[in-house]
């Protein structure tokens, strides 16, 4: 194995906040796991690292999130490009999205904890099919 206690250290939090099996498990668990896993796997992470490494996986994982549902927005609307229209249309096609499963995503922002994001995905969300319908006409 030849990553550092760091970047170990990295891996495995980034593992604890996105496992739905450790998000279940409660924070206390959670957190005795990573008191055990630091412990055995990463001896020289102190406290202090730790924190600092908590703190940045959780803003990244804000600023990917808001970036992702900013980029969704723009690709919908008219402020979007071809190009992000392009890739709307690439990724609707990978993913089978389908009309139902859209509040879904929406649910999923308001995890962001950003309303305004959630208030103009929802706004925009009528624009999808009239811009993929547009989007498809011009490429036929």
């Amino acid at each position: 194995m030849t990553f550092t206690h760091r970047e170990l250290w990295i891996y495995i939090m980034t593992i604890m906040h996105t496992s739905v099996m450790a998000q279940k498990a409660g924070k206390s668990v959670r957190q005795a796991n990573e008191i055990y896993l630091r412990t055995k796997l990463c001896p020289t992470i102190s406290n202090d690292e730790w924190l600092e490494i908590e703190k940045d996986i959780v803003a990244y994982k804000r600023a990917i999130q808001n970036a992702l549902a900013g980029a969704a927005i723009a690709s919908l609307t008219s402020a979007g490009s071809q190009e992000d229209k392009e890739l709307l249309r690439k990724i609707d096609e990978m993913v089978g999205l389908e009309k139902d499963k859209m509040f879904g995503i929406v649910e999923a922002f308001t995890q962001f904890g950003d309303k305004n994001s959630i208030s103009e995905f929802k706004d925009v969300y009528n624009l999808v099919k009239k811009n993929m319908k547009e989007f498809n006409n011009d490429k036929n």
